[in-house]
């Protein structure tokens, strides 16, 4: 737990004074070209955000992962490329990047892994306390059951922050 803690505290030390921490909460459905693949990222991921970048760490999953022998590492990362305002305080953004699910057992087989572009996109308002609404269909590929093939995502995030 201590080196958990030690690794999110190294991510956010560069970062500067606008950097942000919060929570996303998030229903994400993946289809691979076999069916449905099952991610077990499913808790709230962690976020660090910083000038557009968010970086999402799957930390509560990996820690529930742990209690039932297996290891669940994943994250994501979007970058803003495209903001406008729709009203007020709330702005439409668009932000391109990739998540990557590796899930396993403590004999790692069988060893499942899903690496997706995503393209997140939604409503959000910024300022020391954020909030959004983003949609986020992605492309991918997967190593599921010992065999690649290609995948497609799609799923609703809810996240809040604070600078």
């Amino acid at each position: 737990m201590k080196r958990t803690l030690a690794a999110l505290a190294l991510l956010a030390a560069p970062m500067t004074a606008s950097a942000g921490v919060g929570f996303t909460a998030h229903v994400e459905n993946n289809y691979s070209t076999r069916g449905y693949y099952y991610s077990a990222m499913n808790l709230p991921s962690l976020d660090i955000t910083n000038q557009g970048l968010v970086i999402q760490l799957y930390a509560l999953d990996l820690i529930e992962g742990l209690t039932f022998e297996q290891v669940h590492l994943g994250g994501a990362v979007y970058k803003t490329v495209k903001s406008g305002e729709i009203t007020g305080d709330w702005k439409g953004v668009l932000q391109p990047g990739g998540k990557l699910d590796f899930v396993t057992n403590f004999d790692f087989d069988p060893i499942n892994i899903g690496l997706t572009g995503q393209a997140r996109m939604g409503m959000q308002k910024a300022g020391d306390f954020g909030f959004g609404v983003y949609v986020v269909p992605g492309l991918g590929f997967g190593y599921v059951a010992d065999e690649p093939e290609l995948m497609v995502s799609g799923g609703v995030q809810l996240a809040a922050w604070m600078k």
